[in-house]
C-alpha cells in the first residue's frame, strides 16, 4: 500500500476530520461571502433608483451561494478519501470561484445602481437663475471709454503677464487703492485677460461685480453687497454648468430641490458653495478665472461666504485664479498669501488717455494661457 493510501485509509477512521480540516474551511468561507453580502447590501441600499427590488435581487443571488455552501458540508464524506494537501487545495480553488463570482455580482449590482446624471440636466436646473446674469463687462467698458490710451503700473502689467504665462495652478490678487470708484484701470486689465483668454480657446469664468443690480431689492448698502454676491456665486454656477462633463455619476448636492433653493437672497449663499464645490470636484478642464470688484459683494454678512469661495477656488489645483479689487478685500487678505499680492496702490485713475510716469499701456498685455 503506498503512502497516499494509507494516509487516506487513515483518515476514513478519523471521526474528528471533518470537524478538525472541512468545517474550518467551509466557515472561512462562509465568513467571506457574508462580508461581500454585506458590502453588496451597502452598495445597494446607497442607490437611488429602485433600491427595494435591487436589494431583492442582490439577496437572491446572495442566496445561490449561501446553497453552494450547504452542498459542500453535505459532501464532507465524500473528502475523506482526500489528503490534507489535496484537500487543502480543493478549498482554495473552491473558495477563490465563489470569492470571484461574489464579487462579479457586488460589481455588477454597484454599476447597475450607479444613477448618472447630465450636463443637459444641470444646464435647465439654472434656467430659473438667468434674471440675477448681470454681467458686469459691458458696464465698465463703456464707463471707462475702452482700453485705448489707458495704463497701469508697469510692474503691475509685469505681474498679470507672468500670472497667464504660467502653466502650473496660481492665484493672484491685484490690489487698487480707489474704493470709491465702481471701476477703474484694474479693471480694464481684467478684460483684456478676458480677450486673451477668449482668443486662447481655453475654457474661462469671468464675473464683473457691479455695485447695482436690476434685481436688487434696494438702493441700500447693504442690499448691493447681497445682490453682488449673489450675482457672483450664480455666474460661477451657470458658466461651471457648461464646462461639466456631458455625463457623470451623481452627486447629492446637484439635484433639482438644492438648485431651486437658489431664490436670490444670501439666504441662499451657503447652498450656492455647496453647489459650486460639487461641480469644481467633478473632472473639469484646466481653468482661467477672473474675478473684478470683489470687494463690492463684500460685508460682515458676506465675507465669510467670499473666504470659502477663495478656498474652494484653490482646491481646484489644476487652473490660475486672478482677483482684481478697486480697493481692499478682508475676505482676500484672510485667503490670499503675501507672495500672491500685487499692490498697484500707486496707480492713478487715467483720464484723458494720459500714460502715467513709469506706466505701460493695458493694450501691450499680450500673450497666450499655456
Amino acid at each position: 500500500m503506498v503512502d497516499s493510501d494509507w494516509k487516506r485509509l487513515k483518515t476514513s477512521f478519523d471521526k474528528n476530520y471533518y470537524k478538525k480540516k472541512i468545517q474550518p474551511t467551509v466557515e472561512k468561507i462562509q465568513e467571506i461571502v457574508e462580508s461581500i453580502q454585506h458590502e453588496s447590501v451597502h452598495h445597494t441600499e446607497a442607490a437611488t433608483l429602485d433600491s427595494n427590488l435591487r436589494l431583492q435581487i442582490m439577496e437572491q443571488s446572495i442566496g445561490k451561494v449561501h446553497d453552494k455552501l450547504d452542498t459542500l458540508e453535505r459532501m464532507g464524506d465524500r473528502f475523506r478519501k482526500y489528503s490534507s494537501e489535496e484537500l487543502q487545495e480543493i478549498a482554495r480553488i473552491l473558495a477563490g470561484r465563489l470569492l470571484n463570482d461574489a464579487e462579479l455580482q457586488v460589481q455588477y449590482r454597484r454599476s447597475e445602481c450607479i444613477k448618472l446624471c447630465s450636463r443637459k440636466d444641470i444646464q435647465s436646473f439654472i434656467e430659473p437663475l438667468i434674471p440675477y446674469m448681470e454681467d458686469g463687462r459691458e458696464e465698465i467698458s463703456r464707463r471707462l471709454g475702452g482700453l485705448t490710451g489707458q495704463s497701469l503700473p508697469g510692474e503691475v502689467l509685469v505681474s498679470m503677464q507672468k500670472w497667464l504665462q504660467v502653466p502650473s495652478s496660481r492665484m493672484i490678487w491685484i490690489e487698487g487703492s480707489s474704493p470709491d470708484f465702481y471701476a477703474s484701470n484694474l479693471s480694464l486689465a481684467a478684460l483684456r485677460l478676458c480677450a486673451i483668454c477668449n482668443s486662447s480657446e481655453v475654457p474661462s469664468i469671468f464675473v464683473f461685480c457691479k455695485n447695482r443690480y436690476k434685481f436688487q431689492k434696494s438702493r441700500s448698502a447693504s442690499a448691493q453687497k447681497e445682490a453682488s454676491l449673489v450675482v457672483l456665486l450664480y455666474s460661477i454656477i451657470s458658466q461651471l454648468a457648461c464646462l461639466i462633463p456631458p455625463e457623470f455619476e451623481a452627486v447629492k448636492k446637484l439635484d433639482g430641490w438644492h438648485f431651486n433653493q437658489l431664490d436670490g437672497t444670501i439666504d441662499s449663499a451657503k447652498l450656492a458653495l455647496d453647489i459650486i464645490e460639487a461641480l469644481v470636484s467633478l473632472q473639469l478642464p484646466s481653468l482661467i478665472w477672473i474675478i473684478d470688484g470683489l470687494q463690492l459683494a463684500e460685508d460682515r454678512n458676506s465675507r465669510s461666504y467670499l473666504t470659502r469661495l477663495v478656498t474652494i477656488l484653490r482646491s481646484h489645483q489644476d487652473g490660475n485664479v486672478c482677483f482684481t479689487t478697486n480697493g481692499s478685500s478682508r475676505a482676500l487678505i484672510q485667503t490670499i498669501r503675501k507672495s500672491e499680492r500685487v499692490d498697484a496702490s500707486p496707480m492713478l485713475q487715467g483720464r484723458g488717455g494720459r500714460v502715467l510716469k513709469g506706466g505701460l499701456q493695458i493694450e501691450g498685455l499680450t500673450g497666450r494661457f499655456r
